[in-house]
């Protein structure tokens, strides 16, 4: 995705910290911005999938409901405003 945005214009961030991320900030605050959000490029996604493909994506499999539902609401909080950019 991010090599095909980079060929059209286009933005692409990832969250930090995984579900603290999405969670946690505040993107009014550019302190809370840059240690939740990191704006992806060719170079720093390669990064990502060699680790991805040699080690895996931890994550830990023990969310509860309310968990989830944390997630969905900051998913909502971000999304718009992330789409504006």
């Amino acid at each position: 995705m991010v090599y095909r945005a980079s060929e059209i214009g286009a933005e692409v961030v990832g969250i930090r910290r995984r579900w603290e991320g999405l969670t946690h900030v505040d993107l009014d605050d550019m302190a809370s911005r840059s240690r939740y959000i990191l704006p992806l490029s060719r170079i720093n996604t390669r990064t990502i999938d060699v680790y991805n493909r040699y080690v895996g994506s931890p994550m830990d499999p023990k969310y509860t409901d309310q968990d989830v539902n944390d997630i969905i609401a900051a998913v909502r909080k971000v999304y718009p405003v992330v789409m504006k950019s």
